[in-house]
């Protein structure tokens, strides 16, 4: 039987996702919690990530790097109404996402994994699976205070290339949902 603390420390090796908390924050932790029926979350090779119900969250924003390697802006807004956001993940993305944390009144909040393998019509997952990171979200000002800013305006990346490659692989990935022993 593989613990969920082995579990969380494999999907966060498999997904390369940083997230840049501005607010109060005290600790952002792998979340190895029992987990209800309610709670379970399903995922896969695909991962959507998402962050749960936060009131006045105003803007998520960040990069995402597709298969070619190429940084592309991807804009999240996130109102009143709209308790939840996601980003679906293949094997080779990698997502920055900026969440800002200092407007709301919750004091955690959970980025679970809620795709199915193989996505997106595979198996829903266990409980060892669904859950990503807790933050755990202070509600008591800093001494110096933080004044740290999201920026209005993100990098642009050069686009990568295969011009100065000394060698070019190509890569065939198989899917199947046949339970493999």
């Amino acid at each position: 039987m593989v613990s969920a603390n082995t579990m969380v420390r494999k999907l966060l090796g498999f997904l390369a996702v940083m997230v840049v908390i501005r607010g109060r924050l005290s600790e952002a932790l792998p979340v190895c919690l029992p987990v209800t029926k309610a709670d379970i979350q399903r995922v896969s090779q695909f991962l959507t990530m998402y962050v749960d119900e936060l009131p006045k969250i105003p803007t998520v924003f960040g990069y995402r790097v597709d298969e070619e390697g190429c940084f592309k802006p991807g804009y999240l807004t996130i109102g009143m109404f709209q308790k939840k956001w996601s980003i679906v993940l293949s094997p080779s993305e990698i997502a920055d996402v900026v969440i800002d944390f200092s407007t709301t009144t919750a004091s955690e909040s959970l980025m679970n994994n809620a795709a199915r393998y193989p996505y997106p019509n595979g198996a829903q997952p266990d409980q060892y699976n669904g859950r990503v990171m807790k933050f755990i979200i202070q509600s008591s000002y800093f001494d110096p205070p933080d004044e740290s800013q999201i920026p209005s305006n993100l990098v642009t990346y050069t686009p990568a290339t295969t011009a100065t490659a000394s060698v070019l692989r190509y890569i065939t990935i198989f899917w199947t949902t046949k339970t493999m022993s």
